[in-house]
């Protein structure tokens, strides 16, 4: 991942003026500590100059700052604009994930920690799945309907499905309760295939970029919506599941002797 920081310049000074953009720079910094400030010295055909620079994706806060800086106007007065609205808020001079996104984040983290090795009984797991699934089902339903650039090269998938029950509890709970426990693992395997990178959020050291972040959830809340996406197949898996849970507690409930 390409995680190089690229900057612009939004204005230019000659040389001798170095001790007054020094005076700049740091009110600049002191008052609008969120955006990096950095000067750079030039020598080239026209001239001997330095440059103020930010990172390009800080540039329209960073040229707004700037002139209100140049009009003698308050700078700590300014509001920052946001690229990412519902997904990004600023607090304490950096942007921060909404809590409702950093949840969402975490309902998938713990999907896929319960199901990361096979459970020695199907039954309690089943339970717990069909309390959870209807809950990410609306969660996703509320992410930020923002259309956002996706870079589909920084895609991570499972590589090879998650056995989430052994090939005797599958045969097992077929004969005993007719629970097709395979159909739930495809299912199961086929959404976490579909939800692009959510493997970025299991707890790696890769830093992702605001911006990719932004088209991941897009990416999640798009392929949920289009037909055959996977919000249709959390929907049967649901079904699936609550069906399975019924015919094992109707198996399991004393039969009447008239």
């Amino acid at each position: 991942m390409n995680l190089e920081v690229y900057f612009e310049c939004i204005d230019s000074f000659d040389r001798n003026d170095s001790e007054s953009l020094d005076r700049i720079i740091e009110y600049l910094k002191e008052n609008a500590p969120y955006i990096k400030w950095i000067t750079s010295w030039h020598d080239d055909k026209f001239g001997s100059y330095l440059t103020l620079n930010v990172p390009v994706e800080q540039k329209e806060d960073a040229n707004n700052i700037y002139e209100m800086y140049t009009s003698g106007e308050d700078i700590r007065e300014y509001v920052l604009v946001s690229k990412y609205p519902g997904i990004y808020v600023f607090k304490d001079n950096q942007w921060v994930l909404e809590n409702k996104i950093e949840d969402y984040i975490y309902s998938f983290q713990y999907i896929k920690c319960l199901l990361g090795s096979p459970t020695n009984k199907p039954e309690i797991l089943l339970q717990t799945l069909v309390e959870l699934l209807p809950e990410l089902y609306i969660k996703t339903w509320e992410l930020p309907n923002e259309e956002y650039y996706f870079d589909h090269s920084l895609v991570t998938i499972l590589s090879q499905d998650l056995e989430i029950f052994t090939e005797e509890q599958i045969i097992e709970f077929y004969l005993a309760y007719h629970v097709d426990l395979l159909m739930i693992s495809i299912l199961v395997n086929e959404i976490l295939k579909d939800v692009l990178n959510y493997s970025y959020f299991s707890g790696g050291s890769e830093k992702v970029s605001e911006a990719e972040v932004a088209g991941m959830v897009y990416e999640w809340q798009y392929t949920f919506l289009e037909s055959g996406g996977w919000g249709e197949k959390l929907l049967k898996l649901i079904m699936l599941i609550h069906q399975s849970i019924q015919k094992i507690e109707l198996s399991l409930k004393p039969k009447l002797i008239i």
